[in-house]
């Protein structure tokens, strides 16, 4: 059984994250464990990331209605290091390690989780990065080291699954992949739903390579990739049931300088790992303002109030309903949920709400392509002015 992150190979050819195959597992014990030399650039980009600009994520944007305050974000991945000012310790529990060794899992030797923790919650402690939901809290579970052929990788993944929901995770990203699915993966989605908690899960960047897990289990949000001119990330997985799509190219996020332990270390990479970290920040902005929402009611959230691509059937196999558009998953009014705890905007949507289960793609198929159909056509207060604002921030036809 193999196990993946999700960033694109020519990123790790880059020299950008290290080698796939790391240190043994013993190391995550070792508290002065930390990416390796060369796995960044000391860069702070010049101006505010793209993919922050395009979704709108302002302090007079999303950002006036939702930080995400009060919601745990559990990071299934290699572990996470804090990060200076934009992870401070205050903002990533001890959380924990499941390799052999075990220990905390704010220890990551690789660096993967610790850049995805800065997409979903990084602070404003540089002047032009900042994570999606930047008041949220990191809960890191360890869950691998990168290394190939691991039998126990998905019994792991779902151990990791399950210990986040015991510790308070609303959210639960997973930015890596393993084949095949297993009845430990399933049980523990199956456990997170259960419990009232959404797992949103990278698609994969193998194109073709058939489903991978657990991205492709009913129930999980698939996430797949879109660049920066608003066309499908090139490897974005087809087979992956997406459901939404979010940034996955020139993506800008933290690890921590090995020589300056205090300092972070800003990185740039590509990948669905990525996409699917955006997303669970979205996931956040969201409960902090309606924190009683189950799972089926998150996703459908998030779905139906996507930014379209003007072209092509949906959903769309790669990048599913569209592009997540924070503000508008934020804002929008469906009816039979629970009343918001914060006030929204007059910009609020009102759109129809879905009777079919999550689980039944049928009848979802068919209700959120008439909300789509609703949208596009302007049929809803305040859609014209939602699409507006999504082409202002330049989003193109999903499709090449």
């Amino acid at each position: 059984m193999r196990i993946r992150s999700l960033i694109a190979a020519s990123t790790l050819a880059a020299g950008l994250l290290g080698p796939a195959g790391l240190a043994p597992s013993a190391a995550h014990a070792d508290d002065t464990c930390r990416p390796a030399d060369g796995q960044g650039v000391p860069n702070v980009p010049a101006t505010v990331p793209w993919a922050q600009t395009a979704l709108g994520l302002t302090d007079t944007g999303v950002w006036a209605l939702s930080r995400g305050k009060g919601v745990v974000v559990g990071v299934v991945d290699t572990g996470v290091n804090p990060a200076g000012t934009v992870l401070p310790a205050s903002a990533v529990q001890p959380g924990i390690d499941l390799l052999p060794g075990g220990g905390a899992g704010d220890v990551d030797c690789h660096g993967h989780g610790t850049m995805m923790a800065g997409v979903i919650a990084g602070r404003p402690g540089l002047a032009t990065f900042e994570g999606v939901a930047p008041d949220a809290t990191i809960l890191p579970v360890t869950v691998t080291d990168e290394s190939t052929n691991d039998p126990s990788a998905a019994a792991r993944i779902g151990a990791g699954i399950k210990w986040a929901v015991d510790h308070g995770a609303r959210v639960i990203n997973i930015s890596i992949t393993t084949t095949p699915d297993t009845p430990a993966l399933d049980d523990a989605v199956a456990y997170a739903r259960d419990h009232r908690v959404l797992i949103v899960a990278a698609s994969g960047n193998d194109q073709n390579a058939g489903p991978l897990y657990p991205a492709s289990i009913p129930g999980v949000l698939s996430v797949g990739g879109v660049a920066a001119d608003g066309s499908v990330y090139a490897q974005s997985e087809v087979g992956g049931h997406a459901g939404v799509a979010a940034p996955a190219a020139a993506i800008w996020s933290v690890g921590v300088q090995p020589t300056a332990l205090t300092q972070p270390y800003v990185l740039s990479g590509e990948g669905t790992s990525y996409a699917s970290a955006f997303v669970a920040g979205t996931a956040a902005l969201i409960l902090a303002v309606h924190p009683d929402l189950t799972p089926d009611q998150l996703i459908q959230r998030i779905e139906a109030t996507a930014d379209r691509p003007t072209t092509g059937y949906l959903p769309d196999p790669r990048i599913g309903w569209g592009v997540v558009n924070p503000y508008r998953a934020v804002t929008a009014e469906l009816p039979n949920e629970p009343a918001a705890s914060a006030p929204t905007t007059p910009q609020a949507m009102t759109l129809p709400v879905a009777s079919a289960k999550h689980s039944d793609p049928v009848k979802r198929g068919a209700v959120l392509a008439v909300i789509g159909a609703a949208v596009l056509a302007l049929a809803v207060p305040g859609a014209a002015a939602a699409l507006r604002n999504g082409r202002r921030r330049g989003w193109k036809p999903g499709v090449k």
